[in-house]
């Protein structure tokens, strides 16, 4: 019997700490601002990066779904490029680029689809603002037509 109420207590222990647990997202973040200055990124307040530079992409990190402000500041500079909240849905993937619109950085939020199949996939993101739609190509085949700011789903390919 005192077997049965410590597996008990145990059980109900675990449960606890397993609704205590956040709820997690995960973000990465990409400088896509050609001739761009580096920036330091920071997160909710705290610095989550610095000296971002152009064409750089960090690998995922997680942060709690819910409401983050993400702001760029050239890194050694005083005035933020931009300030911009976004809402991030626990289990999802997203890519936080910061790109260039209308003459001036801002961030854009792009949810990170994962492919139903396993093996390889490529993935197609129009980040030229002022550029007309694009056609985007893999392997020779047209992958999507795609407006700025939209991106592609997921196109498995095959090694060559």
């Amino acid at each position: 019997m005192l077997r049965l109420l410590a597996l008990a207590a145990l059980l109900c222990s675990q449960a606890a700490m397993a609704a205590e647990a956040p709820a997690l997202a995960r973000y990465r973040l990409l400088h896509a601002v050609p001739g761009g200055p580096e920036v330091d990124v920071y997160l909710d307040g705290e610095q989550a990066t610095a000296r971002l530079g152009y064409g750089s992409l960090l690998p995922y990190r997680s942060l709690r779904a819910g409401l983050h402000n993400f702001k760029a500041l050239p890194s050694g500079g005083s005035t933020f490029l931009d300030d911009r909240d976004a809402i991030f849905e626990a289990g999802r993937d997203y890519t936080i680029a910061l790109v260039q619109s209308g003459g001036a950085p801002i961030w854009l939020r792009i949810l990170d689809r994962r492919p139903e199949q396993p093996g390889g996939h490529v993935r197609a993101v129009h980040l030229a603002a002022g550029a007309p739609n694009l056609d985007f190509l893999a392997a020779g085949q047209k992958l999507a037509t795609l407006a700025y700011g939209q991106v592609s789903r997921p196109t498995p390919v095959t090694a060559s």
